[in-house]
């Protein structure tokens, strides 16, 4: 059971364990950017009773773009009821910072969840994230930005 919960609880990392490419890595087109990244978890904290109704897990990962470093991230998901947890985190690069913040299921494989802003380059930035699992520790990420 504990196997099952660290397994659901990485998967929910990376949707919000947030990754930023540069800006050649990206596409453009009337203020709107949408790129793809992989996010590799390095650490996580999971409640020792268990993902309960209040209990907190908290992630730490490193980000990629085309096999290349390009940051680090941090979220916090406080478990709401059963799998669904309200999530936030953060993105640090050289450009700035990403937040997003939503409601996942950490037992499910893909999610969505909102971009609500940054700082730096990313002070203006908007739109959604989605997340595709690949293991237990990695997620590709297609970030969709507005700004």
């Amino acid at each position: 059971m504990h196997r099952n919960i660290m397994a659901a609880a990485a998967a929910a990392a990376a949707v919000l364990l947030l990754g930023l490419v540069s800006a050649s890595g990206a596409v453009k087109s009337d203020s709107a950017t949408t790129f793809t990244v992989v996010q590799t978890t390095t650490s996580m904290h999971l409640p020792p009773d268990g993902a309960l109704p209040g209990s907190t897990i908290t992630f730490t990962a490193k980000v990629t773009a085309r096999g290349r470093p390009i940051g680090t991230s941090q979220a916090a998901c406080v478990i709401v009821a059963g799998t669904s947890a309200q999530c936030h985190g953060t993105t640090f690069t050289g450009e700035g910072q990403i937040q997003a913040q939503g409601p996942i299921d950490i037992a499910k494989p893909s999610s969505t969840v909102a971009i609500v802003g940054g700082t730096g380059a990313y002070r203006t930035a908007r739109g959604f994230i989605t997340r595709k699992q690949l293991t237990a520790t990695t997620t590709e990420e297609t970030y969709h930005i507005r700004t």
